[in-house]
């Protein structure tokens, strides 16, 4: 048996909206812990702005950073 490939999914950030649509349960999370240690906060692997651009919008001072331009391109669109 072949491993999946998923990497199609994160080179287009299309399907990886698609995939984390609806997904915010771990927003709270984030903000819990940003309150305890304070920000600027850093978000490696930022994607498409899921979490990054929720905080920002909450008042965070919040730096996302990713590997890939595709997923930053859509990430400064949204």
């Amino acid at each position: 048996m072949e491993p999946l490939d998923f990497q199609e999914t994160y080179w287009d950030g299309r399907h990886y909206d698609l995939e984390g649509k609806g997904h915010a349960s771990d927003i709270p999370f984030y903000l819990h812990h940003i309150e305890i240690y304070g920000d600027p906060a850093l978000e490696l692997g930022c994607g498409t702005g899921r979490i990054t651009i929720p905080l920002a919008e909450a008042g965070i001072d919040i730096t996302g950073i990713d590997v890939l331009d595709t997923m930053l391109s859509d990430a400064r669109k949204k």
